[in-house]
């Protein structure tokens, strides 16, 4: 049985460490490899999920390794973090001669650089996006101070080592991997490059029907016969929170009976206030939270899902989580263009509503194309969605790297 030890700066009890992580090493672990995970943890997270999540990874076989975030000033504890992540990664490769080093992102990488400099084992580049040109899109990292210039010039220049040292790669769009393949990297072959785009559980996230759709809205406490935008997921600096909210004014126009649930770990204020900012009714915007076995019966209750997200170069990389789950439950959504392949995948398919920009011409096209959408069947959305996000075929594609890389390596 070939071993692999997985490491990711991102959490097991965090939602996202549920959802993209723990969903797909699970189902590979099923396939017959033996997995440890190396990962660092949020305290409070930690304290009401870590006894859980190792009892369910126990029963699956699956090892966990894990730390906690540093409390220092945030690069010292970054740094500190980073030190520890190296240290204990090369220690448990050392222990366990691992066949396989799976990095999520780039923290991990570097890890990962440093255990196939010392033991020569090969590692798979899962990169989840162009995580250093996020950090300054995002307004992290403020290339205007000395400090955040150096590293951003040193994770670049990290970044192609990364590349060109990797056994196998991973990109969440093919127009990530078409980029890569622009920045001159010798070692680095279009064929060692997969796509593998963010995909959904479609055991977890079940069909919305009339039935489902109206459970779903009485126990939500949102009216039967509103029309609902929804939206699933964090709200933050790349989510376009205003222009969503623009949009659903527009819909109100059109659309009387319109409402605009949040399912969200935020704050309820961050809508509140913006919306009413805006001139929006308090009564029309509906806020709750939801756990991951929470959010399929939730978002039934949407007749079409929204994400506007920032675009941006570093975005062009970037597979958002919600579109994959929204379509595979039968549900359309309206997406912004400048992200990743959501353009293509919604024109392709005929699943969705894509805004070029978010000018007034835009929105109305936007809000008028939604009767459209009505007269698409949730099983055809489904079946489309399934073509390209379902998840055991995102398992197979992993397969596929791994025995690549093996292959390769002659491990």
């Amino acid at each position: 049985m070939k071993k692999i030890l997985f490491i990711s700066y991102d959490g097991l009890t965090d939602p996202l460490g549920q959802s993209q992580i723990l969903t797909y090493i699970e189902g590979l672990a099923a396939g017959g490899y033996k997995f440890d995970i190396l990962s660092f943890e949020k305290e409070d997270r930690l304290r009401a999920k870590g006894e859980e999540m190792q009892k369910y990874l126990d029963a699956r076989g699956i090892g966990w390794h894990y730390f906690t975030f540093g409390k220092a000033g945030r690069l010292l504890s970054k740094a500190a973090d980073l030190r520890k992540m190296k240290n204990n990664a090369l220690a448990l490769a050392k222990e366990n001669k691992y066949d396989l080093i799976h990095c999520r992102s780039y923290q991990a990488a570097e890890s990962a650089l440093r255990i196939q400099s010392k033991m020569g084992t090969p590692y798979l580049f899962d990169m989840r996006g162009f995580w250093v040109d996020e950090r300054v899109d995002g307004k992290a990292w403020d290339k205007s101070k000395l400090i955040y210039r150096l590293l951003y010039n040193y994770y670049k220049r990290l970044e192609r080592k990364m590349l060109a040292n990797a056994t196998g790669v991973i990109s969440l769009t093919e127009k990530a991997k078409q980029e890569m393949m622009s920045w001159n990297i010798s070692q680095l072959k279009a064929d060692n490059i997969t796509v593998i785009p963010c995909s959904a559980d479609e055991k977890h996230f079940t069909i919305v029907d009339n039935a489902k759709r109206l459970a779903s809205r009485d126990k939500l406490g949102v009216p039967r016969d509103a029309y609902v935008l929804g939206y699933l997921g964090s709200i933050g600096s790349w989510y376009l929170l205003p222009e969503m909210l623009t949009f659903f004014k527009q819909l109100k126009q059109v659309k009387k009976n319109a409402v605009f649930l949040f399912i969200t770990p935020s704050p309820a204020n961050m809508v509140l206030e913006k919306a009413r900012e805006m001139g929006l009714e308090e009564k029309d915007i509906y806020i709750t939270s939801a756990t991951r076995a929470e959010v399929p019966a939730m978002i039934h209750a949407f007749d079409c899902g929204i994400s506007f997200i920032m675009p941006s170069y570093s975005k062009i990389a970037s597979s958002p989580t919600k579109m994959g789950e929204l379509l595979i439950s039968g549900i359309p959504i309206v997406v912004n263009s400048g992200v990743g392949d959501v353009k293509e995948i919604m024109e392709s398919y005929g699943t969705g509503v894509v805004l070029d920009d978010f000018s007034e011409t835009s929105v109305e096209r936007g809000v008028a194309a939604l009767d459209g959408l009505q007269n698409v069947s949730p099983t055809s959305i489904r079946n489309k969605a399934l073509e390209y996000y379902k998840i055991t075929s995102a398992f197979d594609r992993y397969r596929q790297m791994y025995n690549r890389i093996w292959t390769t390596a002659k491990v």
